[in-house]
């Protein structure tokens, strides 16, 4: 399976990700990979703050070696 999934989420003010929601899905598992990989990749930057949460989209792709 190749492609992309993309997921969007909401950043909290300490720079973790919440609320994640599939926006598009390639199924078999990568969709959850997606979302593991996102939670322990590096802390998010706001751009204000103070407004609290943020929305962010990202897209993981996924391909095979050759």
């Amino acid at each position: 399976i190749e492609g992309e999934v993309a997921v969007a989420f909401k950043i909290l003010p300490n720079g973790s990700l919440t609320e994640f929601q599939i926006l598009k899905s390639l199924g078999y598992g990568l969709d959850e990979e997606a979302i593991r990989l996102l939670k322990q990749g590096p802390k998010w930057e706001m751009t204000d703050p103070i407004k609290g949460k943020e929305t962010g989209v990202y897209l993981i792709e996924f391909k095979l070696k050759k």
